[in-house]
């Protein structure tokens, strides 16, 4: 048994199926364009180091991935596993598969196999719960960096994660805390990359269950989940990865369904929830290594740091 784990979540019997509340089925959208606003991706990307030879617990794209959720609780937010919760906690468990499944498809379109055990339901070792005395549910607490160390501090004192290695055959550890916000949160959901000089390998998102006032949709767990991994944000530049202003308009024009650009359906440009209808480009297959060569890259002078 992996130690200091809380066992509320074992008790937990929920139905195969769960219809979304009508909260999750109003239009909500990231814009029609961009996923995120500035202001998240500023703050981490000054650090972020990212690229197929990264060090952090994701590692690459490829092999057997196992997610780890981690239910936390705050000052402000709580779980409090009610029936409320419990359906709260199974659209999560849907959503985090529907990405997965999708990042699997979309690794495969490139000739890479992954797999992902993500189920926290079937695999309660994949799932914990925590409280924080510190507030990780605003913006503030992200920019002074609080969820960052609360993040390390839990993983690194709480989670045995060689054991979770050995016992799924893991290649690949992403840890995953969900917070069980409403529309009134400032905060944004983000995601920790290994960097050098990082103080934890543990590569984790913060996933807010609302952004903007609208709840999150599989898109972008995807998304998230596909920064630990290296892939950069398609919607602001970032020279490191030699993304600038130019290249931006290329994405703007010619990549505008590339779910590191955009997680509203092309169509309707509203958030879904069943389905994810974003495509992952080879501009983001090539920043995970799933590619070496691409002909975007070599015409827009495209690097991945520390490769």
């Amino acid at each position: 048994m992996l130690k200091n784990r809380k066992k509320s979540l074992a008790a937990i019997t929920l139905a195969a199926s769960v219809v979304l509340s009508s909260a999750a089925l109003t239009s909500c959208s990231d814009g029609g364009h961009v996923r995120r606003s500035g202001r998240n991706e500023h703050y981490r990307i000054s650090e972020r180091a990212l690229g197929p030879t990264a060090r952090g617990s994701a590692g690459t794209l490829c092999g057997r991935t196992i997610v780890v959720s981690i239910f936390a609780s705050d000052p402000v937010y709580k779980w409090d596993f009610d029936c409320e919760d419990r359906i709260s906690v199974l659209n999560i468990r849907d959503s985090l598969k529907m990405a997965c499944d999708y990042l699997t498809d979309a690794a495969g379109s490139y000739g890479s196999k992954t797999w992902f055990e993500s189920d926290f339901i079937s695999n309660p070792d994949l799932m914990y719960t925590c409280s924080f005395d510190d507030v990780i549910t605003t913006w503030d607490a992200v920019v002074d960096g609080t969820t960052d160390e609360c993040g390390w501090d839990y993983i690194d004192d709480t989670i045995d994660e060689e054991a979770l290695r050995d016992e799924f055959r893991a290649d690949n550890v992403v840890y995953m805390f969900f917070m069980n916000t409403d529309a009134a949160t400032d905060a944004i959901s983000c995601t920790r990359n290994w960097y050098p000089g990082a103080p934890s390998d543990a590569e984790f998102v913060l996933l807010y269950n609302f952004d903007y006032g609208c709840l999150n949709p599989p898109a972008v767990y995807a998304h998230e989940i596909l920064h630990t991994f290296g892939a950069p944000d398609l919607y602001m530049s970032d020279l490191s990865f030699g993304i600038d202003d130019s290249f931006l308009y290329y994405i703007q024009t010619d990549l505008t369904n590339e779910i590191m650009y955009t997680c509203s359906d092309r169509v309707t440009g509203d958030y879904i929830y069943d389905d994810i209808t974003n495509e992952m480009s080879e501009v983001t297959a090539y920043y995970l290594g799933l590619i070496d060569e691409c002909d975007t890259a070599e015409d827009w002078d495209l690097r991945r740091p520390y490769n």
